[in-house]
């Protein structure tokens, strides 16, 4: 669709509003995503749409990415909407999902088996594909997600959205593992409420 508009990002989201877009998908490239998430058109399409937006570092075709790793803190419903997506993907392409969740050596056995039986039950109500849940001690859960994404094509991250003066704030974790990575990326925000 063609649009001339006299700001982009505005031209975006509001083509978004009247098509009824249930999603808005963007790329980015590997070079200087600070520079183009903050304060840019990336940031100010997050803070503008009505709907989600992805942002997604592809480094090869949706075809190829077979293994698709979803860090999982807790459940809510945006990180249940990432979750969709990695199923929608998963099942789209014919990939795997891997759900893992990072807790620290003083988190609760109960609490761990709690969020491991609410992800399977997530995991039901989605679309029927190939996935396992792995939990993992660690007091760095950018070093393990960057770790375990070493055997997978593509990370999904959700990214949390807070106003800052620079822009879009993601938290440390998410920044560490979009400047580390080496596979696929994509960074999965909920519209501005």
């Amino acid at each position: 669709m063609l649009r001339i508009d006299d700001d982009v990002s505005e031209g975006i989201t509001r083509t978004a509003r009247e098509q009824n877009a249930s999603l808005i998908l963007l790329g980015w490239s590997r070079q200087g995503f600070r520079a183009k998430l903050f304060g840019t058109l990336v940031d100010e399409v997050f803070w503008s749409s009505h709907c989600p937006v992805v942002v997604a570092r592809l480094l090869a075709e949706p075809i190829d990415i077979h293994r698709v790793l979803v860090p999982m803190k807790t459940i809510t419903p945006q990180a249940v909407r990432t979750v969709r997506f990695a199923q929608m993907f998963a099942d789209t392409h014919k990939a795997q999902v891997t759900l893992l969740h990072v807790c620290d050596r003083h988190t609760p056995e109960s609490q761990v088996k709690a969020l491991e039986a609410a992800l399977t039950r997530v995991m039901g109500e989605g679309p029927q594909i190939s996935w396992n849940l792995l939990t993992l001690i660690h007091d760095n859960p950018a070093e393990i997600i960057l770790e375990t994404a070493q055997t997978h094509d593509m990370i999904v991250l959700r990214s949390m959205r807070r106003r800052t003066a620079g822009g879009l704030a993601v938290s440390n974790v998410t920044h560490q593992v979009i400047n580390e990575a080496t596979c696929s990326l994509v960074l999965f925000g909920e519209p501005h409420t």
